[in-house]
């Protein structure tokens, strides 16, 4: 049965992907648009001195994937790997072009922005009904950025040297967060798209916070660990502080008996306690 397409708008793909907040607040103040297209979402880096004008990155899809992602029926696995690849390539584009970009004036991104707004609505109503079997996925997407983990590892070197950031804007594995106390350094230890989970070992104490746009999703499963769950000015979270008895080993396996009672579906694999330690 065919089934009618409504307008759609790249970010509004992205929103039905459930990408991180963080990575679409990101885009819409970068001046990147972003496009949705038959074969897949398309976006667009403004011109840029360094690079010029014309360069993009696509995340290919089948049209009957796009339609089945504007009903809202796209199922798994197809729809996590999607959600993954989307979140490697915007880190990706962050990484290679955000200074860059953060220099772009106001009139550069406003008009990146009615790019990225406007749906491609003649291309969509053109799709054929969900059940389509279209030809293989186009294979203009970055092969390297596929292929990378959607948290990628922090460099090791620059664990206690780099700027600390909030950990609800995390995207990288071992990447450094802040606590509540001022100078405390917290390192990401999991993640989804709705939380980011962060731990800090300090001889006796094993310090582990959560937060994150999806936090108040899983706050029974937080306290039902022995999270405390604040809210405040300087956001919500949930923190939890155990006695570990200066032994990195108990330490190490009680980090992971909090990750794994948390029962989240976590896009990050059990942490290297050594990283942290």
């Amino acid at each position: 049965m065919a089934i009618t397409v409504k307008s759609m708008s790249g970010i509004d793909a992205l929103k039905k992907l459930k990408v991180a907040e963080p990575f679409i607040n990101w885009l819409k103040g970068s001046g990147v648009s972003v496009v949705i297209k038959a074969d897949g979402i398309h976006f667009k880096v403004p011109p840029l001195p360094v690079i010029g004008d014309g360069f993009g990155a696509h995340l290919a899809m089948q049209p009957s994937q796009v339609i089945a992602l504007n009903a809202n029926k796209l199922g798994e696995p197809t729809f996590t790997t999607l959600q993954s690849k989307a979140m490697n390539l915007i880190s990706s584009l962050k990484s290679q072009f955000g200074d860059h970009l953060a220099a772009l004036s106001d009139d550069d991104i406003m008009e990146a922005e009615k790019a990225s707004t406007t749906p491609e609505a003649s291309t969509l109503a053109k799709l054929p009904p969900l059940g389509f079997i279209a030809p293989a996925a186009a294979k203009e997407e970055i092969a390297a950025v596929a292929a990378k983990p959607a948290w990628p590892d922090f460099p090791t070197d620059k664990m206690q040297t780099a700027k600390a950031i909030k950990l609800r804007d995390a995207t990288m594995m071992y990447q450094p967060v802040e606590g509540t106390s001022q100078g405390s350094r917290y390192f990401v230890v999991g993640a989804n798209a709705n939380v980011r989970i962060a731990a800090r070992w300090s001889g006796s104490s094993l310090s582990v916070r959560i937060e994150g746009p999806g936090l108040s999703k899983v706050k029974n499963a937080c306290e039902s660990v022995g999270f405390n769950v604040s809210q405040g000015s300087k956001g919500d979270y949930a923190s939890i502080h155990l006695n570990c008895q200066n032994d990195a080993d108990l330490a190490a396996k009680t980090l992971g008996a909090v990750l794994l009672g948390l029962g989240l579906s976590l896009e990050t694999p059990l942490p290297d306690f050594k990283r942290i330690k």
